[in-house]
C-alpha cells in the first residue's frame, strides 16, 4: 500500500495509520489551499495501484478518493488519530 504524500512523491505504508501520519507531517494538522491544489495528495493505493482510500487534512482516513465531498455517496471513516483507532490494516492483493 502506498500513500501520496505529495505531487510526485508517495510512500510505502502498511497501516493507515502510518498514512495519516505522513500526510500530517508534510501538510500540518490545518488545511492548507496548497493540500487541496495537488490533486494525488493523501491519496492512498493498494499493492496493485489502484485507489482505495485517502487521508484528509486532519489526518483522517477515508473510504474512496473523493477529496472534495462531490461524490453521492457517502465515505466511511477508517481511521481517526484524535478520536481513536477506527481500523489500522488494508486488504493486500
Amino acid at each position: 500500500m502506498r500513500v501520496f504524500v505529495s505531487k510526485g512523491v508517495s510512500k510505502a505504508v502498511s497501516t493507515y495509520a502510518e498514512a495519516s501520519a505522513l500526510v500530517q507531517e508534510k501538510w500540518g494538522k490545518k488545511a492548507s489551499t496548497a493540500f487541496y491544489r495537488d490533486q494525488l495528495a493523501g491519496i492512498i493505493e493498494d499493492g496493485a495501484g489502484q485507489p482505495i482510500a485517502h487521508v484528509s487534512y486532519n489526518g483522517r482516513v477515508w473510504s474512496g478518493t473523493d477529496r472534495f465531498g462531490q461524490s453521492e455517496s457517502k465515505p466511511t471513516l477508517l481511521y481517526d488519530p484524535v478520536d481513536g483507532l477506527v481500523e489500522t490494516k488494508v486488504a493486500r492483493n
